[in-house]
């Protein structure tokens, strides 16, 4: 659908090219950690696909509005990268749930913001 190859994927996914072949030469249901699915699918979306969960038939597509795809795709990570990252930062200081809750922001924002620096710019479509 998007004649993306195996090393754009593996690049924008932030996994190996061997692991893309391992997936792609695998006959049957994949095998795989569910992280590494996690970040293959995030790149799809990212890209442009979307997933649909129907039970009965599961499936993909190109999104009808590839904008508002990549800005769902984008949401939905950058969410799930505050919530990790407030866990984290509430786990190694719990006093910062009494704090100031503009301290506790700089703190999870300030590492989100880190976060995204180093993985999320080669994710993003028409990255090379």
């Amino acid at each position: 659908m998007l004649r993306m190859e195996q090393t754009q994927l593996a690049e924008r996914a932030g996994i190996s090219v061997e692991t893309i072949k391992r997936l792609e030469g695998t006959a049957g249901r994949l095998v795989a950690q569910y992280d590494t699915l996690k970040k293959i699918r995030t790149a799809f979306e990212f890209a442009g696909i979307e997933f649909t969960d129907d039970a009965d038939r599961p499936g993909v597509r190109l999104a009808k509005d590839r904008t508002a795809a990549f800005l769902s795709a984008m949401t939905e990570e950058i969410t799930s990268l505050v919530r990790v990252t407030l866990e984290i930062n509430l786990q190694r200081d719990p006093s910062l749930v009494e704090g100031p809750k503009k301290q506790l922001i700089n703190v999870v924002l300030k590492s989100v913001e880190e976060t995204l620096k180093h993985t999320l710019p080669r994710r993003l479509p028409g990255k090379n």
